[in-house]
């Protein structure tokens, strides 16, 4: 059975070389509010085709934020993962 993420997680995309310390001061700066954790997973990237054409789109790092009990970011209020 899996479980339900608490209401205080949050998940963004980050930039491929920024680690967990950097992205918990970018969503403390920009929102306001106090990161407990940060989890960070690398999403791998994936072929495309467009008729004859071959491609690949590009890999990105997600980071999942956890908030402080009580803090939370307006955009997401409302939305369940």
């Amino acid at each position: 059975m899996r479980r339900s993420r608490p209401a205080t997680r949050t998940r963004s995309a980050s930039i491929r070389t920024r680690t967990r310390r950097r992205s918990a001061q970018a969503v403390e700066e920009l929102f306001n509010v106090k990161v407990l954790r940060v989890n960070v997973c690398m999403v791998q990237s994936k072929p495309k085709r467009r008729g004859l054409y071959r491609g690949r789109r590009p890999g990105w790092k997600k980071a999942i934020v956890q908030l402080r009990p009580g803090d939370s970011i307006e955009i997401f209020e409302g939305v369940h993962a």
